[in-house]
């Protein structure tokens, strides 16, 4: 199952992407204050919850800090999450 998976995926990921010359490429530095300081992760594998929960919170203003760990457990417990750790 999980080989006809990525043979299904494959060529559609391969498809999506198209190359861009280097001349059409400019540097951006998103590091300023609309996103606040870095948070460390240290040892927890949620990269991707402390970058959706920085965005979230950066994109409806915020006041506070957004949950990485509530974005995690929220991103696990839905069918993409569950699918995902099913493929590990």
């Amino acid at each position: 199952m999980k080989l006809w998976i990525l043979a299904w995926a494959l060529p559609t990921l391969a498809f999506a992407y198209s190359p861009t010359s280097q001349n059409n490429c400019t540097s951006l530095d998103l590091r300023n204050e609309s996103l606040g300081e870095v948070r460390n992760q240290k040892d927890v594998a949620w990269c991707y919850a402390f970058t959706g929960a920085d965005m979230l919170g950066h994109t409806f203003g915020a006041r506070e800090k957004m949950s990485a760990a509530d974005m995690a457990i929220g991103y696990n417990q839905t069918r993409v999450g569950l699918f995902v750790r099913w493929l590990d």
